[in-house]
């Protein structure tokens, strides 16, 4: 086959995948699979695993010169052994938190005793999951985010002075770590911190309870 061929395809497939989302009839995977399963390895219940992000992404007009930038979002669904995966994206966030849901339910997250969402706390993304999902659903912050928020904050703060910088990040990840986003959030405002341009503002905007 040629490669022209290959390409419209795909894109049937692809186009038909999205009508199906778009009707909430989430695709059936082939050849089937077994049914997902929840349990914890602990032997402590079952759980089920969603994440929600956005990504900014560079566009091209038809004569390759630039265009504003898009957001897209991804969605992605998964067990506690991560045996089992399955994304969603589109442009439009409702929708994609609307397909996430709709094939949550088909993949069997009804049988899980909770629904956890691990996320970056990126700007609406929290508010989605709840809003398609319910308020039962428990956000958790992706660690590696919240610490490079305070690494970069760091590295602004104290440019020439790498054990002081360094040693502050750890202060504010213990405090992270042991207190929480909320402890996090007043332990920088109780100090005297250097403005460090933007990235003071940044940091206290990012986090921001609830995480």
């Amino acid at each position: 086959m040629s490669a022209g061929t290959v390409w419209a395809a795909t894109e049937r497939a692809g186009a038909d995948l999205l009508a199906d989302a778009g009707a909430d009839r989430p695709s059936r995977p082939s050849p089937a699979e077994k049914a997902w399963d929840f349990a914890l390895p602990d032997g402590a219940g079952s759980a089920g695993y969603i994440g929600l992000d956005a990504f900014s992404v560079p566009m091209r007009q038809p004569d390759a010169k630039k265009a504003e930038w898009r957001m897209m979002y991804l969605g992605v669904l998964y067990t506690p052994d991560k045996a089992h995966a399955e994304y969603v994206t589109g442009w439009d966030l409702d929708e994609v938190a609307a397909r996430l849901r709709g094939t949550a339910i088909a993949r069997g997250f009804g049988r899980a005793d909770r629904v956890v969402a691990v996320m970056d706390g990126g700007n609406g993304l929290e508010e989605a999951v709840h809003r398609h999902f319910d308020d039962g659903v428990l956000c958790v912050l992706d660690w590696y985010h919240a610490a490079e928020h305070l690494h970069d904050y760091a590295h602004a703060a104290w440019p020439g002075d790498e054990p002081g910088r360094s040693g502050w990040a750890d202060r504010a990840k213990g405090v992270l770590y042991e207190r929480g986003g909320e402890a996090l959030v007043e332990w920088l405002r109780g100090q005297e911190l250097p403005a460090a341009g933007e990235e003071l503002r940044r940091l206290l905007g990012y986090c921001v309870p609830p995480f």
